[in-house]
């Protein structure tokens, strides 16, 4: 893995983990409304314009296709108690700056408003990674939207998480071009992305890793 400094430029057409977590790794997501939420901000907030105000959540809401004005490309997502990941590629100068701006001064506005509180939510500002190669690209959207497995998640118990390809999830604004370009069928990518999640728990433990 290749770390990026986020204060050198992020490139164009490339592609990054992003990833962050709560204060003192405290819940950041209480409920599945507030991941709703998060959710569309990122389809509300990939836009070159001014934050619309007023937002509410709807399923037919979240269809942003990309444009001329996108900030980036969302390949994918995972949210989880207390963080979150998403994997992106740049579409414009400073996008994945501007974009997570957007999206964590949105939401935490959002979360300070709902549960009465003040201050930072998420620990300083977004950490990322650079996917420097085709292999780690397949690797790492597995990890990020398989997320909820590897910290042993399940859908039927105590644990609350909400991931862009978990089954039954629809998310209009997701790209499809990764699979698309490497796997016959979404179910064929997830037989691979499943197989990834053995490994990258091991190696998870093996390095006391958090995210």
């Amino acid at each position: 893995m290749t770390h990026t400094m986020n204060r050198i430029p992020f490139e164009n057409n490339h592609f990054y983990h992003i990833y962050n977590r709560g204060v003192d790794k405290r819940s950041t997501f209480k409920n599945r409304g507030d991941m709703l939420r998060f959710i569309e901000l990122l389809s509300a907030f990939n836009t070159n314009r001014s934050a619309p105000g007023g937002i509410r959540f709807t399923r037919r809401n979240q269809g942003s296709t990309l444009t001329n004005e996108s900030l980036v490309v969302i390949h994918g997502f995972c949210l989880l108690e207390n963080h979150f990941h998403i994997l992106l590629e740049q579409k414009t100068e400073g996008g994945v700056s501007k974009f997570m701006q957007k999206v964590s001064t949105g939401y935490t506005m959002y979360f300070n408003k709902k549960y009465e509180r003040s201050g930072a939510l998420f620990q300083g500002r977004f950490k990322s990674k650079h996917v420097t190669s085709d292999g780690y690209l397949l690797r790492c959207l597995s990890y990020v939207v398989l997320n909820f497995k590897v910290h042993n998640n399940k859908k039927s118990g105590d644990h609350l998480y909400c991931s862009s390809h978990a089954e039954n999830e629809v998310h209009s604004f997701i790209s499809k071009k990764i699979i698309k370009q490497n796997f016959k069928s979404d179910k064929d990518f997830l037989l691979f992305a499943n197989k990834q999640i053995t490994d990258t728990k091991q190696l998870r433990s093996r390095l006391n890793l958090d995210l």
